[in-house]
């Protein structure tokens, strides 16, 4: 195990960023579902929500677990970066797992394979990716800058995946004929790539001692109890607030990418739109890249944070009155998604300082459970989105493989697209303004450097 580490460099930053491809193939393909199980395979709207949701109830319980299995893990490798290489060709297995569900199933059984198919992918193989992943990011280095450079690169390859599914998966399932056969065929080349992203993560992402060995057979972290952990997290307000962020923006980030298509085909009049909508909602987002880092470091990113979902809303509010509109509804949708580029680049810097103010407050390291706020929120969060799109849809009378809808599941289509998101935006905007941490506790990163210099519990 290294004790130290020299300047990360770019290649570095890359090497932890495409790792992000084991989790964001996933959840994308998850954020997908709800088309693919009503116009794919033929399952009734509300039927396919509730399939994906009862999922959800498993990851609640499976992500604090995989954190408690994180801080108890002790390899040659360290206690996070071993996973990136153990479940590497499994992401591949869960990916085909959610496509390939047999033709001539009764309803049930189709029920039953989405259940089971997503409960491995997501509760079982993707909690045990994603939350080691995010807590590589604390054991990787200390420096808050080079933790916020990681993560805009984690966010740059998370958001590559996300354009190619929102802009590029369905026109290339449809030009590979549209079949459940042609999804699966796509998935299996960007599993490969997953794959491939994971074990670039694990072989040039080494981990760095943070307060005491890692290599050691036992450390602090694995004295603290399952159930002190789960208390200490929800007593925890910082560490609430974040999840409940992270459950909420993702949400927004499943509602963005699965709702495009209905948005194309029933109010404009096409599927194949989606693409163009993507590309218009691309540039603006491309242009965040680029301004976000600097304004963070300017001033600060909870500031930066603010102001971001202040433009969610007001784009939401733009397709709310001019829902008709294309130009109107790709300018609205653009500022929605640019919104959630501020929190999406600093969210897991900010989840491990919550781990740090963890430790500075109880004195016991809980790197994995505190991170498992991250991975609940992209799971459960995708499963939720994914799910609330059908439940609507079918409240409003959408038609699964119907030629026609009627003009109340057109309006159901208007909700899940326009009114929820800019709900949700505004419900974030409000949980940012409580997060006070860095002005409550101005020093605590100081205090808690001397602490583990000195070796203080």
């Amino acid at each position: 195990m290294e004790k130290t580490i020299g300047k990360m460099r770019q290649r570095d930053f890359w090497a932890y960023g495409v790792g992000v491809l084991g989790i964001s193939v996933t959840t994308q393909l998850i954020s997908q579902l709800s088309f693919f199980y009503t116009d794919k395979v033929g399952m009734a709207a509300t039927v396919a929500g509730i399939a994906l949701a009862v999922t959800k109830i498993a990851d609640a319980v499976t992500d604090l677990v995989m954190g408690q299995i994180v801080d108890r893990t002790n390899s040659k490798w360290g206690k996070a970066r071993p996973w990136m290489l153990w479940m590497a060709f499994p992401a591949l297995l869960a990916v085909l797992g959610l496509l390939c569900m047999p033709q001539g199933l009764s309803d049930t059984g189709k029920f039953i394979y989405a259940v089971v198919s997503n409960i491995l992918a997501t509760a079982v193989i993707c909690t045990a990716i994603s939350v080691p992943y995010a807590c590589l990011l604390a054991f990787r280095t200390t420096d808050q800058n080079e933790r916020t450079s990681m993560n805009v690169h984690r966010t740059i390859c998370n958001f590559a995946t996300g354009m190619f599914f929102s802009v590029g998966f369905i026109p290339l399932t449809n030009l590979m004929g549209g079949t459940q056969a042609a999804w699966i065929k796509v998935g299996v080349m960007v599993g490969a790539v997953a794959v491939a992203g994971m074990l670039i993560c694990f072989w040039k992402t080494p981990e760095v001692s943070i307060g005491e060995d890692t290599s050691k057979k036992e450390n602090r972290a694995d004295t603290v109890p399952f159930g002190t952990s789960v208390h200490r997290l929800f007593s925890n307000k910082y560490w609430v607030i974040m999840a409940i962020a992270q459950l909420i923006s993702n949400i927004i980030y499943s509602f963005t990418a699965s709702t495009t298509v209905y948005y194309a085909k029933w109010i404009f009049g096409s599927e194949n739109l989606m693409a163009v909508m993507g590309i218009i909602g691309f540039i603006p987002t491309m242009l965040g890249f680029f301004v976000i880092s600097p304004l963070v470091r300017k001033f600060g990113p909870i500031k930066v944070v603010r102001i971001g979902f202040a433009i969610g809303v007001m784009g939401a509010i733009i397709r709310i009155v001019f829902p008709y509109s294309f130009i109107a509804v790709c300018a609205g949708g653009a500022l929605i998604s640019l919104s959630t580029m501020p929190f999406m680049m600093v969210g897991m810097v900010l989840i491990a300082g919550i781990a740090d103010f963890e430790e500075w407050k109880n004195g016991d390291p809980m790197v994995g459970m505190i991170n498992s706020a991250s991975s609940f929120g992209a799971k459960v969060g995708g499963g939720i989105g994914s799910g609330l799109i059908l439940w609507v849809l079918g409240m409003f009378g959408y038609v699964s493989k119907a030629a026609e809808q009627t003009a109340t599941a057109i309006q159901g289509v208007l909700v899940v697209c326009n009114w929820i998101p800019g709900i949700m935006v505004a419900i974030l905007l409000v949980l940012m303004f409580v997060y006070d941490l860095d002005k409550k506790y101005p020093n605590f990163r100081e205090e808690l450097s001397a602490r583990r210099a000195g070796g203080e519990k």
